[in-house]
């Protein structure tokens, strides 16, 4: 595979992210105090570390870097799962008004997360997994000890929480009378059904290396697009 074959599916995305937190950065700065503009310019960072991170390109550079072979896994897997906790976080700061239990909330999120994050870097430091692998890591490793764990758990992790992200909006969007934010509700929500396609199409290509079948396209050529 060659790495102009799959660079579109993450310049593009990486282009809009960076350009919306150029277009927030202002407001931001104003409006930091504020949970609705914080919450979602973390969204947007989180977003932008995680696509700046998995291009084929930069997996490689930082596996580089850093000396470590697959070094890029613990690192781009921790961005998702800080980008799911955000999205989540965004979502109930959005639909709650101000109150001691949506603060709860809120950092229950972020513990969990950071519990998960914690977990993939155990894993990782537990795994052996000597050969760099930009493309086919997840079904490539799948069967190995402690690596299995870790690209389990990071799959997992994202699937719920999109699968939560999801049920919340659904429940919220017909309670919603701003045009605006219904519109973007509706765009998040189609997101998070791509979001949950690849999640099932990771899981899918994995669970099959377990049984010795080789359905690795679902993960290396369905699901990054």
């Amino acid at each position: 595979m060659n790495l102009s074959e799959v660079h579109l599916p993450y310049a593009l995305p990486t282009v809009l992210l960076l350009a919306g937190l150029a277009a927030k950065f202002p407001t931001f700065v104003r409006s930091w105090r504020n949970p609705d503009a914080r919450a979602t310019w973390l969204v947007l960072l989180w977003a932008s570390g995680v696509f700046l991170s998995v291009a084929p390109a930069s997996i490689h550079a930082i596996n580089t870097v850093t000396g470590v072979p697959n070094f890029a896994a613990p690192w781009s897997y921790s961005l998702l799962t800080g980008f799911s906790g955000a999205c989540l976080a965004m979502i109930i700061t959005w639909r709650e008004e101000p109150s001691p239990r949506r603060r709860r909330r809120v950092r229950s999120v972020w513990a969990i997360h950071a519990g998960t994050i914690t977990a993939l870097w155990i894993t990782f430091v537990l795994a052996d997994v000597p050969e760099e692998r930009i493309y086919d890591l997840d079904t490539y490793y799948a069967t190995t000890p402690w690596m299995r764990e870790h690209i389990l758990l990071y799959l997992l992790e994202f699937l719920i929480s999109t699968l939560v992200a999801t049920y919340m909006i659904w429940t919220w969007i017909y309670q919603v009378g701003a045009r605006w934010l219904k519109t973007g509700l509706l765009f998040l929500q189609t997101g998070y059904a791509f979001g949950v396609v690849y999640a099932l199409a990771k899981l899918t290509a994995v669970a099959a290396r377990w049984t010795g079948t080789d359905w690795d396209w679902l993960s290396t050529y369905l699901a990054p697009p």
